[in-house]
């Protein structure tokens, strides 16, 4: 049995732009479960900030990279980038690391 595999994605968008970005988000999730594996997409976001932070869980590696690398999924170069200022992907991680690693965090150290 595999672990289930889940992509964290950090965006900083730019001031202004937030309802343009929710909407891609939406689309993004709603892209999601239309693949194999799906299990989650979950967009967090805290009132009067432009930072977002994008979760996809899917039910294994093979699933998540399918996505991913899809014309549809969050890490395809087609998705428009207009109205986010540059961010960092975390590494697409398997199991039960995603309880407990915060976005942004090196958990290598």
């Amino acid at each position: 049995m595999s672990d289930p595999a889940t992509a964290v994605f950090t965006r900083r968008v730019r001031p202004g732009h937030e309802a343009a970005y929710e909407q891609l988000a939406r689309e993004a999730a709603a892209a999601a479960t239309r693949y194999p594996g799906h299990l989650a997409a979950t967009v967090l976001h805290k009132d009067g900030t432009v930072d977002y932070t994008v979760l996809y869980s899917f039910s294994d590696r093979a699933a998540l990279d399918a996505w991913l690398d899809s014309p549809s999924g969050s890490g395809s170069p087609r998705r428009p980038n207009h109205f986010r200022s540059p961010h960092n992907e975390s590494p697409r991680i398997t199991g039960l690391e995603t309880w407990f690693m915060l976005p942004h965090v090196d958990a290598s150290v």
